[in-house]
């Protein structure tokens, strides 16, 4: 996840919160083999959203250097505990 597909994603992602019936938003990134700083606020942005709205957020199927990028920066917690790398 880059520049080049963060503004998409997170509008994609928003909506999907907006939706009356969802309750939580799981992002599956078992395709996803870069995570870049844009990419980050891309998740968080998503997450800060589902927390405003009561929703839950978590990030599913991370791939070793998304996982790893998120314990770096301090964000491991986005990951589903349930389902750690």
């Amino acid at each position: 996840m880059d520049n080049n597909v963060c503004d998409t994603l997170t509008a994609l992602m928003i909506n999907a919160i907006e939706e009356d019936d969802v309750q939580e938003l799981e992002v599956d990134l078992t395709d996803a083999q870069f995570l870049s700083i844009a990419g980050l606020r891309c998740l968080l942005d998503a997450r800060s959203t589902a927390l405003r709205r009561g929703r839950g957020f978590r990030l599913k199927n991370p791939t070793a250097l998304v996982t790893q990028v998120l314990h770096v920066t301090g964000f491991a917690e986005l990951l589903d505990p349930a389902n750690p790398a």
